[in-house]
């Protein structure tokens, strides 16, 4: 069950904040994702405290030492799991298992998800601002640019590159041989969760390689093309920002590779731990994909005290649950109490306009695609627009086919906005409705200059 907002209960939360948010609320939805609320008060108290270690050159020296060191310990404990299931697979040895990867998986979300997801967006905001202070649009977009280019390439970067590579060789048996190890190294990439999605497997890559139909050596200049104008671009203008300027190009820099650092570090430590959510499954009696309408404590419980899960009690949280959460008190409600929450999130705002933030600029009419879940990327087509709540690499096969990309979440340094750049394809993010207000099939213009979507 998805309680990655227990987390801001959790004490590690008021050692980062200097508080706890005291109460939240998860909401789930129909086509399997989840909304999370909280007090407006104490989330703009959240917010605040991540703005102002954002201007505090210490604070933010402080913030990085800890976000290394937390992660260096999530993906530690998550990649000893497999040998610790060697040694026992009891139902307490896998307890205390549990409860450690869920202790350093607590700690990276606290810091590496909700501090970093802020600090990413006042980055945006950072990075807006200080591009309004140049003169000519030319200017304005390579500084756009070179703050968008973090000094350190994303996991999903590397292997887009590692692909092209291995796309240059002609020999079919040495292709192969790359080709496993290309499977070892990125095939985690797609695990936003343990299970679901899947993680890459051979005959994926397979696929994408059959699909680089160009000479991979264009597109590989590409990506250094773009390394190598950003570093120009700031060699040659850093010299004539203000102080407070070079700080802000800085501080965006490290906030956009934060925000891809933080999700390679997440999926990484999901895939690592599948064999120790297989072996719950099995010892629980409990079917993997069922595992996810348990908490924690439920999970613990089975383990550490012998709680057994009846089918009628997870089939009445796949039709809808609530999770609330007061001062580290848990309680999942369903049924009439899940439909009154539901109803009230589902009153939608009448609009003739989608608004939202430029990410990729261009303008483009097309058909939509409405994506919710990754089970329906295959139905993306050429040429449509590709509307979604957020994009992860697992989108990539159906981005690289679209016409734009219109996003509910995300700023300019999303994956969404990174990708529909690399493309140079037309992209909003950050539009919080469109995916409430657009079906499959309506036919809109993105203007992405202006961040408006229109039927038309």
């Amino acid at each position: 069950m998805d309680e990655v907002v227990l987390s801001l209960l959790h004490p590690y939360t008021k050692k980062v904040l200097g508080f706890n948010i005291s109460k939240t609320l998860v909401l789930s939805l129909p086509n399997g994702n989840v909304v999370f609320y909280a007090g407006a008060a104490e989330w703009q108290k959240l917010v605040d405290r991540v703005r102002q270690t954002f201007f505090s050159k210490s604070a933010m020296k402080r913030y990085l030492a800890e976000y290394t060191k937390v992660k260096r310990e999530f993906l530690s404990n998550s990649a000893l799991i497999a040998s610790r299931l060697k040694k026992s697979a009891s139902k307490k040895s896998l307890g205390r298992l549990y409860e450690n990867f869920l202790e350093s998986n607590i700690r990276f979300m606290v810091i590496g998800q909700w501090f970093a997801f802020y600090l990413a967006e006042i980055a945006d905001e950072a990075m807006r601002e200080l591009s309004q202070s140049v003169a000519s649009r030319k200017n304005r977009e390579a500084m756009i640019n070179a703050a968008l280019t973090p000094a350190r390439l994303s996991q999903i970067r590397k292997e887009r590159i590692s692909l092209l590579r291995i796309a240059l060789e002609k020999n079919a048996n040495k292709r192969n041989r790359l080709l496993g190890g290309h499977l070892k190294k990125f095939s985690w990439i797609p695990c936003i969760g343990v299970f679901e999605p899947k993680p890459w497997d051979l005959e994926f890559f397979k696929r994408e390689l059959s699909k680089i139909k160009h000479d991979p050596r264009k597109e590989l200049m590409k990506f250094h093309e773009q390394q190598t104008q950003a570093k120009k671009f700031l060699k040659d203008n850093v010299k004539l920002l203000s102080s407070s300027q070079r700080y802000l190009l800085k501080h965006s820099r490290i906030g956009t590779f934060l925000k891809d650092d933080r999700d390679d570090t997440r999926r990484l430590g999901y895939y690592n731990a599948r064999p120790l959510y297989q072996a719950i499954s099995e010892i629980l009696a409990v079917k993997p994909a069922d595992l996810v309408y348990l908490t924690n404590t439920d999970i613990l419980d089975g383990l550490l005290r012998n709680k057994t899960f009846g089918s009628k009690e997870i089939n009445s949280r796949k039709k809808g649950y609530v999770i609330l959460n007061n001062k580290r008190i848990t309680k999942v409600k369903v049924g009439k109490i899940y439909q009154s929450h539901y109803k009230n999130l589902n009153r939608l705002v009448k609009t003739d306009q989608i608004k939202g933030i430029p990410a990729s600029g261009g303008v483009v009419r097309g058909k939509v695609r409405v994506v919710l879940n990754a089970s329906v990327l295959d139905k993306v087509k050429k040429g449509e627009i590709l509307v979604t709540m957020v994009t992860h690499p697992d989108y990539l096969p159906a981005m690289r086919v679209a016409k734009a990309i219109v996003t509910n979440e995300g700023g300019l340094t999303s994956h969404a906005a990174i990708v529909a750049r690399e493309l140079k394809i037309p992209c909003i993010v950050g539009t919080k409705v469109a995916t409430q207000l657009l079906k499959d099939g309506d036919m809109v213009e993105v203007d992405a200059n202006k961040g408006m979507v229109r039927k038309i």
